[in-house]
């Protein structure tokens, strides 16, 4: 199951997640060797594009 900004399939939004997220946002074109969850987890805009649009979603979901 796809949960916006989970990189590391957890169920919780915290410091493990960071390093996926930007593994997703700097490698577009190839999947993560960090995560194995879905790098689109990263779209936390959900505009279905990875991009640095992403990090104030990411961040809100981190601090909540």
């Amino acid at each position: 199951m796809q949960t916006m900004g989970d990189m590391n399939c957890d169920g919780r939004h915290d410091g493990g997640d960071i390093q996926g997220f930007v593994q997703a946002l700097v490698d577009t074109h190839s999947p993560s060797q960090i995560s194995t969850c879905d790098p689109n987890n990263a779209d936390t805009n959900s505009d279905g594009v990875l991009d640095i649009f992403d990090v104030p979603g990411f961040v809100s979901l981190l601090l909540n």
